[in-house]
């Protein structure tokens, strides 16, 4: 996070064409709550893109449930991610609801 902090500081310091942030949390199976709101909160901050996956599979949406009581979309509802009109991968296993 220290690294994705300073990432518009440093594009600044190099110069060179406009090159826009973007946070990439791999998908909410992987990454622990904490960090998914940390990631919205610093994505809002910066402006930056978040790109990630989302109910790639029945098995990641399965376990994302067991190990976090909620489903991918639930998740990043929950984060603040969805807010940010994130790019998300795939998506073949979202529901009605979601």
């Amino acid at each position: 996070m220290a690294y994705a902090r300073g990432w518009p500081d440093r594009l600044r310091e190099i110069g060179g064409p406009d090159v826009p942030a973007a946070l990439m949390p791999h998908c909410p199976l992987t990454v622990g709550p904490q960090y998914l709101a940390e990631i919205a909160a610093l994505a809002a901050e910066q402006g930056a893109l978040v790109h990630t996956h989302l109910s790639e599979t029945r098995v990641e949406n399965a376990d994302t449930v067991t190990s976090f009581g909620a489903r991918p979309a639930q998740r990043m509802a929950a984060s603040g991610l969805l807010d940010l009109a994130p790019i998300l991968a795939h998506g073949g296993h979202l529901d009605d609801a979601e």
